[in-house]
């Protein structure tokens, strides 16, 4: 019983978190955490440790609960780590991706698809890339930066235009996989997380700007 509200707790406040349901930057009480959640103290605060090793949040001695912000930086860093891990993955161990579902995901890719599937579907993808990777301390990493990934999503959504650039650059990479020229299948992969990485920012700007005239006015 007490490992399942662990696991309760763990998996509600990451997914609110993800979700961006608690803003970035928010600082919340642990009380009033335990209160909405209505599980045990000893749960929320085994939840929140876990949190905190993922950099998902920070817990401040006497403030409480940092939910840590998103802004230029942790996009920097999380794209930084992003262009090293896939392209690598793809150079290493691309020959242990199966012909069946990267041809697969060239189908998904080559077929019309709402805004918020083409999110779905680019994690996913993306995480195919990285299944291939024995190294599980890689694989562990890259959980992390998903879950950053996600949340820049959760904040700035995808831009219509981005979507059919997106769709190509996945197939460019799908396409060189496919032919097995693994050091072309990485810097396609590079090339993409690079333009994705200047959409978000471009995003984060948009917003930024979106949200500074509602003040004005």
């Amino acid at each position: 019983m007490k490992d399942n509200l662990k696991g309760l707790a763990y998996s509600t406040i990451k997914e609110r978190i993800i979700k961006c349901d608690y803003s970035p930057g928010t600082l919340l009480k642990e009380e009033n955490l335990v209160n909405e959640l209505n599980i045990g103290r000893t749960p929320v605060r085994d939840a929140l440790g876990r949190l905190e090793q993922e950099k998902l949040l920070t817990i401040k001695s006497k403030k409480g609960i940092l939910i840590s912000p998103i802004d230029f930086e942790e996009i920097n860093h999380v794209y930084e780590m992003r262009m090293l891990l896939e392209p690598y993955s793809l150079q290493a161990y691309g020959n242990r991706l199966d012909e069946k579902s990267l041809l697969h995901w060239l189908d998904v890719f080559s077929q019309p698809i709402d805004v918020s599937d083409l999110l779905t579907s680019d994690e996913q993808f993306h995480q195919f890339i990285i299944s291939a990777t024995p190294n599980h301390y890689i694989g562990e990493y890259y959980q992390a930066l998903q879950n950053q990934n996600k949340r820049f999503n959760a904040i700035t959504g995808l831009s219509k235009g981005r979507q059919k650039a997106t769709d190509e650059e996945h197939k460019k990479i799908i396409e060189a996989c496919l032919m097995m020229e693994w050091d072309q299948a990485a810097v396609a992969m590079k090339e993409h997380l690079l333009r994705s990485k200047y959409a978000t920012v471009n995003r984060m700007l948009q917003k930024q700007r979106s949200e500074t005239t509602k003040e004005q006015k």
